[in-house]
């Protein structure tokens, strides 16, 4: 059960915001809400604008057009040091030649804080993220975990009132990147602190997010909620984007799931929804590649290509039946 925002936690509203770089819309237009103490993703591939619709929030870049207001308060014109902002880098952007607690304290020198009140932050944002002890060490010495806990302890050292996260886990092996994200999670559970997270992990936007944002071409297409946008994409773009959906339209949905889609529209339907029969002949396995807990199969049916992820012994070159378990209409747009 998530906890109650922090009295600090700050509401996000962005209203028509653009950001050209010459010929280059960045940001089109987008317009956002964002509820005090909740986390929301902003999730797409490379080049959609997330990052730099981050940064317009922070106050790194300007908008062309459009606002940002935090807290109810207008910040468009402000620059990013005026802003009740932190930002978490994807490089984590930390000294070398500093020790932790003095990478930690150094928004605060930069703000004027001193002593005591400046010794009492760095100890609380560190231990916030279980780093008390290691406030000497120097930022060579630390594992890519760890070097994570510290960007995000100088981030809460300035008692921001909204949280940024820019790629904050792509440096980071597989193993220690999912647990990094779930302590990332419970921290701002915990704390109760508004947060913007960008990212192009659609499975790392699902296990953060209390809402997500899709973007493409600097716009939003969708959003809501994970589990609505992962059982009811409105486009065929979000349904690849989120869980990879096979999309057939014509002889081929209609032989899968038993219907026609209409004129503009697509039958979605992911790998895992495709139950694979063994004794059938409709469709040819062109590959085959062993997953561990699965197997994902790549077919040929109908003139169509599908992958399947499930348990199944077929070998490339096998015929195979297979049956849409669950499916979705979803309109055309790639």
């Amino acid at each position: 059960m998530a906890t109650a925002p922090s009295p600090a936690a700050a509401g996000v509203s962005l209203r028509g915001l653009v950001r050209r770089f010459g010929a280059v819309t960045a940001v089109d237009g987008i317009s956002l809400e964002v509820e005090p103490g909740s986390l929301v993703s902003l999730l797409g591939p490379s080049g959609c604008g997330k990052s730099t619709l981050l940064r317009i929030v922070a106050g790194l870049e300007p908008p062309d057009a459009g606002s940002v207001s935090i807290g109810g308060r207008d910040m468009t014109s402000l620059p990013a040091r005026e802003r009740p902002t932190a930002m978490v880098f994807q490089n984590y952007a930390l000294f070398p030649t500093m020790t932790v607690g003095q990478n930690v304290a150094y928004g605060l020198d930069v703000r004027g804080l001193r002593n005591p009140e400046r010794a009492d932050r760095v100890r609380r944002a560190l231990e916030s993220v279980g780093m008390a002890d290691l406030a000497d060490r120097p930022v060579p010495k630390l594992s890519g975990g760890q070097q994570q806990r510290v960007a995000v302890a100088r981030a809460l050292a300035v008692e921001p009132r909204v949280l940024l996260f820019d790629e904050p886990l792509s440096n980071l092996d597989v193993a220690l990147r999912e647990r990094t994200r779930d302590e990332l999670r419970s921290l701002q559970r915990n704390l109760g602190i508004t947060a913007l997270y960008v990212t192009h992990d659609q499975e790392e936007a699902l296990a953060v997010s209390d809402r997500i944002a899709v973007l493409r071409g600097g716009r939003i297409v969708q959003e809501g909620a994970p589990e609505a946008l992962f059982e009811a994409p409105s486009t065929s773009y979000v349904a690849r984007f989120l869980g990879g959906a096979n999309l057939l339209d014509g002889r081929a949905s209609s032989a899968l799931a038993g219907l026609d889609v209409p004129e503009g529209s697509a039958l979605a339907v992911r790998p895992d929804e495709i139950a694979v029969d063994p004794e059938g002949t409709a469709a040819v396995v062109v590959a085959r590649r062993y997953l561990g807990s699965l197997v994902e199969l790549d077919l040929r049916y109908e003139g169509v290509d599908l992958r399947v992820r499930g348990r199944s012994d077929a070998a490339p070159g096998a015929r195979v039946g297979i049956k849409a378990r669950a499916w979705r209409i979803v309109r055309r747009d790639d």
